[in-house]
């Protein structure tokens, strides 16, 4: 089960890295500067909310993408469950945060 929804995740990540910037980066259809200051968007958590550039969303993405596919290849089996657990809420917050502004 763990390893299905960090595939998910890891989909998920890789699919931002590479649609994410043409539809809310600087330079998209929507930008994310102007997105960020519509009142809906103020009230959802985002790491964006206080700096957004499409550098720093490729970043958290790609963090986000390996975190994932570390989950994939076994993590959990060869770390303590209290190493593990952050992970999968560090991964969550991550997609939290890029979802939440797209």
């Amino acid at each position: 089960l763990e390893r299905g929804v960090a595939a998910l995740y890891l989909v998920a990540f890789l699919s931002a890295v590479n649609q994410f910037p043409a539809l809310l980066g600087d330079n998209g259809l929507l930008p994310a500067r102007r997105f960020l200051r519509h009142p809906y968007a103020r009230s959802q958590p985002t790491l964006f909310r206080w700096r957004y550039s499409d550098r720093l969303l490729r970043g958290v993405a790609w963090t986000g993408a390996v975190l994932s596919a570390l989950v994939v290849l076994g993590l959990g089996q060869f770390v303590p469950s209290y190493v593990f657990v952050p992970v999968f809420l560090i991964v969550w917050f991550l997609y939290l945060s890029i979802v939440n502004i797209g």
